[in-house]
């Protein structure tokens, strides 16, 4: 192609720069090819190397490119190339790693090359593909370029390691599709050895950067077992980041299951989606088993179905150490005895839940020994120090066990809930506590909230259109929602707490009293329907901030809202990316390689920088 202006690699120059200090004349070409195959001319020729100085016979100058030039990432073709990658060993200073990059340039699946002896169900003695690493860790870059490698199968139940298509990775995977992936790691995992013993459909411990990254297929394990990673964490050094995943895999473990995730340990989970099945016992999350150390999920998403024993969500099973969800949203269905919530299981030790929702079927279980159940539309239970703001549940809530919650199950000890509602219809067939908001409060604060969904007792219990036992602080909060079955009222089923600016609405709810036998309740007002909407909220509802300013807004013939819903200023139903679809570089070169080429040879270098005229 004709000659252009492009941007050559600094690695020329430096030949250009020692060509000038020997003294020599610009002999003889280099050409660079980059990724739009267009190219350039750059003449060099140190007097001291091989040729004539001549333009029939230039300068070679192949041996000081040679010692600057990178050679690029190497290219795997089918199973042996792709196996072949544990054998790139080095001295990494504590540890052996891996640091070479590396390009899949073809689909693997069972039709590609290898695969019987390297990836299929009777390889490597009926265990199938051994994973890459464990004792040695993969720091590289693996480039899927759009490829999908599948149908592999690893069989580990027996180990004690990682387990994963690479065992251990701080490294790097980008721009892949995972199918029909059969992995199994270890199923009877020593809870002493919490990040060794792990299990992922992509990788089992991971400290790196997972990038544009699909799967699907079945994974099982003990402990920390995920769709795409066993367990994720930060062990100090670069990008720490799971973003653009979705998975549609099932998901089978003990303690710490996740649709994408087993456990996330300061780092974060962004714009990923889940949509498979996850069953496990504690610790179980359609995104994530656990979130903690100030890790978070954000801006993602899970349709998933999610089982388990206790710390049951739609998007993350527990939540705990400073750690955080953040515009996500869950339309999971999720089952379980205790502890259970359509986006969190379990969220305490600091722990926040911020701008999500929670619009599917939560269904909680009776199972005898335990006392208090802890089943929300949006989490099942807030622990010491945990707080929810800018969230909301939607769904059903359906329950043979209590405490049961359209948002909350149960608060704890120095837990808020602020600016969030419920909408969700709560039924209770147990005898115990049910409330539209919440459940059982005994020591929280709720304040700036609302709940207008229905709440039926089947049998005796407490039951109020806010919370079925209030003993914490309730705040400038109301509920509208029809409240049926065991002792009722339109706000508690029973409050011995503080309740300020509360008020409930007496057409709407059947309830012409706040709590149960109780005419006089201090802070707790019922209104008639017209009162409490529209324009003549702002003079009925005292204590609302209706200002420009405040947390509140009123609309013609509805209940007052918040700011955030009204404006979107923070939205109620955040989307995420859309699931990936990477676009594959072409097939016989990296986007970042420039093809350099001198006299009859040539060579690849990484880096292309520096401006050159050329003619």
């Amino acid at each position: 192609m004709t000659p252009t202006r492009k941007k050559v690699s600094a690695i020329v120059w430096s030949v250009l720069m020692i060509a000038s200090v020997l003294g020599v004349g610009a002999i003889g070409s280099v050409e660079a090819t980059n990724q739009s195959q267009e190219s350039v001319q750059v003449g060099a020729g140190p007097d001291d190397l091989t040729g004539s100085q001549t333009t029939q016979s230039p300068h070679q100058i192949s041996d000081i490119l040679n010692s600057q030039q990178s050679t690029g990432p190497i290219k795997i073709t089918d199973w042996h190339d792709f196996n072949n990658i544990r054998n790139d060993t080095e001295n990494g200073g504590f540890t052996t790693i891996i640091n070479q990059s590396y390009v899949l340039t073809n689909d693997l699946d069972k039709n590609t090359p290898g695969y019987a002896s390297v990836a299929g169900s009777n390889a490597n003695a009926g265990q199938g593909f051994n994973p890459i690493g464990g004792q040695v860790v993969f720091t590289g870059a693996f480039d899927g370029n759009g490829h999908t490698i599948a149908d592999y199968v690893i069989d580990r139940t027996e180990s004690d390691g990682r387990t994963g298509l690479f065992a251990h990775s701080d490294g790097t995977i980008r721009d892949l599709h995972i199918r029909n992936a059969t992995v199994r790691g270890d199923n009877d995992a020593d809870s002493r050895r919490p990040n060794i013993e792990v299990t992922g459909i992509l990788v089992g411990g991971h400290a790196g950067q997972i990038t544009n990254v699909t799967t699907s297929g079945t994974v099982s394990g003990d402990n920390y077992v995920g769709g795409v990673v066993g367990s994720h964490n930060n062990d100090g050094f670069g990008a720490k980041e799971i973003n653009n995943v979705t998975t549609s895999a099932q998901v089978t473990g003990n303690t710490r299951v996740g649709g994408i995730v087993g456990g996330v340990t300061s780092v974060t989970i962004a714009n990923s989606t889940a949509k498979g099945t996850v069953n496990g016992e504690n610790s179980v999350g359609g995104i994530a088993g656990e979130v903690t150390f100030s890790g978070s999920v954000v801006h993602s998403e899970s349709s998933a179905n999610v089982t388990g024993d206790s710390s049951v969500g739609g998007l993350i099973g527990e939540i705990d150490r400073r750690g955080r969800l953040k515009y996500s949203e869950s339309d999971a269905t999720v089952s379980g005895p205790k502890e259970v919530g359509g986006a969190v299981g379990y969220v305490r030790d600091g722990g926040v839940v911020l701008s999500s929702i929670a619009t599917g079927e939560i269904v909680g279980k009776s199972k005898s020994g335990i006392e208090n159940a802890d089943i929300g539309g949006l989490v099942g239970r807030v622990g010491e120090g945990g707080s929810i703001s800018k969230s909301a549940a939607t769904g059903t809530v359906r329950t043979d066990a209590a405490p049961v919650g359209g948002l909350v199950g149960r608060t704890g000890e120095e837990t808020e809930v602020r600016v969030s509602y419920a909408s969700a219809n709560v039924i209770n067939r147990d005898g115990g506590k049910a409330g539209g908001l919440v459940g059982k409060n005994p020591f929280g604060l709720i304040k700036d909230s609302y709940a207008t969904g229905s709440v039926t007792t089947k049998r005796g219990g407490l039951t109020g259109g806010l919370s079925g036992n209030n003993g914490g602080t309730i705040e400038t909060s109301y509920a509208t929602g029809n409240v049926t079955g065991g002792e009722s009222g339109g706000l508690y089923g029973f409050n011995f707490g503080e309740a300020t600016h509360t008020y409930w609405d007496i057409n709407t709810t059947g309830q012409s009293m706040g709590h149960d036998a109780v005419e006089d309740l201090q802070g707790g007002i019922g209104l008639s329907t017209s009162a409490m909407t529209g324009e003549e909220a702002p003079s009925n509802l005292s204590g609302f901030d209706f200002s420009s300013s405040g947390i509140w807004r009123t609309q013609p013939e509805e209940y007052p809202k918040f700011r955030w819903q009204v404006t979107q200023e923070s939205p109620e139903t955040p989307t995420p990316t859309p699931t990936p679809t990477p676009t594959p570089a072409p097939d016989d070169q990296s986007s970042e390689l420039v093809t350099v080429e001198y006299g009859n040879n040539s060579t690849t270098i990484s880096s292309f920088t520096g401006n050159m005229s050329v003619s």
